[in-house]
């Protein structure tokens, strides 16, 4: 188990993250983290300059957020965790962060990009992948028993499947997403405020 000194460290470098990132993410050009569009575009350069776009492979504002509440769950100070957590949660109530809440979403777009504030980007992403998800290998991944996800009715899980095969990995959005593996999702904030509130 870490050290309390250890996690002061932690707590205290994200702290200093959140403050310095405040002042792009929040104050200078927001859309950048918080438009999936461009979070996970290289096309879109604000007048900073490159370093400043794909805000979304990058520690932005709102990863270091969701982070600094997740450091202080495990510190075991759950009061500060859902002060963080829940500035996300408004965030997302005020639709500037988007929770995915339809079928038809997911169906287009299994690995939730909207909800994604940070992932790591992998050129060689679904190369890799490739092999679990051809027909032909009959080692790839499937679920034998997709009824798991009929009840309740609402849960979107079963629109990644494809049969019985997992297609997160394999569907074509655009070049840059294509190589995105989620790391930091939006939800990861209602998760850390429901585990304070218990």
């Amino acid at each position: 188990i870490p050290s309390w000194e250890n996690k002061t460290r932690v707590i205290d470098h994200l702290k200093r993250a959140y403050e310095l990132l405040k002042t792009f993410d929040v104050e200078t050009n927001p859309a950048y983290a918080t438009s999936t569009v461009y979070r996970f575009s290289k096309t879109n350069v604000p007048d900073q300059g490159k370093f400043f776009c794909m805000r979304g492979t990058r520690l932005n504002y709102y990863a270091v957020t969701i982070l600094l509440a997740r450091a202080y769950l495990w510190a075991g100070e759950p009061d500060q965790a859902l002060t963080y957590a829940q500035e996300i949660i408004d965030l997302g109530t005020a639709k500037t962060l988007s929770l995915i809440t339809s079928q038809g979403t997911i169906s287009n777009d299994p690995k939730l990009f909207d909800e994604v504030l940070f992932g790591y980007y992998n050129e060689d992403l679904m190369d890799t992948y490739e092999p679990y998800a051809n027909a032909t290998n009959s080692q790839r991944l499937t679920i034998d028993d997709k009824s798991f996800f009929n009840t309740p009715t609402s849960d979107y899980r079963k629109y990644f499947l494809s049969g019985n095969f997992m297609q997160k990995y394999t569907k074509e959005n655009t070049t840059e997403k294509d190589c995105i593996i989620p790391g930091i999702r939006l939800s990861e904030a209602y998760y850390i405020a429901a585990e304070c509130l218990y």
